[in-house]
């Protein structure tokens, strides 16, 4: 699953090229157009594919909540060209996994024979999106929200911090977010294990909505889930439960303060 090897680029274009102002309307890529994309992120001292995703006809990957960090973009060889630089339009999360709902300072790192450089600093829309040109394959780079965003209070719901630890990774914090009705929705969620902490409260029950992707980061459509929980740190299984057409899963009488592992046969 992981390949480690960052291969050489040209550090000039690509540093002079994502200096380019670009808008909304004018973002594309090169050569880039209708492939599919392998998003790796690292987490601790270990890399994962977080997301598999084809890109549109103007050769834009469009990912929604990415958290700061390492990441590296990988293409099969059969969609290589001489010339090829990929566009992103990333909705960013702050690094405690909250949604921007401001203009946030991005700042942009590329690493040059393992030196983090800064490149640039991009403004999100108050959205939270984050629209860059010209990246490299096989490169890595660093994103660096500048400011965090809270989660309000409300009234009957919980607000639920959801720590993650996928592969060998270091437990990270992956998203912090209110319930609603009682639901917690998480999209992206990748085979592994899962911590859930109720901001204002002691251990509390909640439905879990999941859009589950599978260890090759590709929706686990019509695919087995299977559910554990540790109990006195012994893991224990649940129950197996199917995903739909588009990867979702409901999960009732989920806790929190408790740690869970999902995995995908």
């Amino acid at each position: 699953m992981k390949q480690k090897i960052i291969l050489a680029f040209v550090v000039t274009l690509a540093v002079v090229g994502l200096s380019m102002p670009f808008s909304a309307k004018a973002l594309s890529g090169i050569n880039t157009d209708d492939i599919d994309v392998k998003l790796y992120t690292k987490q601790g001292n270990d890399w994962f594919r977080a997301l598999t995703k084809k890109t549109d006809r103007k050769g834009v990957l469009h990912v929604k909540n990415v958290l700061p960090g390492k990441y590296r973009m990988e293409i099969d060889e059969d969609d290589e060209e001489t010339t090829q630089y990929l566009a992103v339009d990333l909705r960013m999360l702050d690094e405690d996994g909250r949604r921007l709902k401001d203009k946030t300072d991005v700042d942009l790192y590329v690493y040059i024979d393992g030196v983090k450089t800064y490149v640039k600093t991009e403004v999100t829309d108050d959205e939270g999106w984050m629209r860059v040109g010209l990246l490299s394959f096989d490169t890595e780079y660093y994103i660096d929200v500048k400011e965090t965003s809270g989660v309000k209070k409300k009234d009957g719901e919980l607000r639920i911090k959801v720590d993650a630890k996928v592969d060998d990774s270091d437990w990270f914090q992956a998203l912090y977010t209110n319930t609603e009705n009682g639901v917690l929705t998480a999209r992206g969620v990748l085979p592994g294990k899962y911590k859930f902490e109720a901001k204002d409260a002691a251990s509390q029950p909640f439905i879990l909505k999941a859009r589950i992707f599978d260890e090759k980061g590709e929706k686990a459509k019509n695919e087995k889930v299977n559910l554990y929980v540790y109990i006195n740190k012994v893991r224990t299984f649940v129950g197996q439960v199917m995903t739909d057409d588009d990867a979702w899963i409901i999960l009732p009488k989920m806790m929190t303060d408790m740690k869970y592992k999902l995995s995908v046969d």
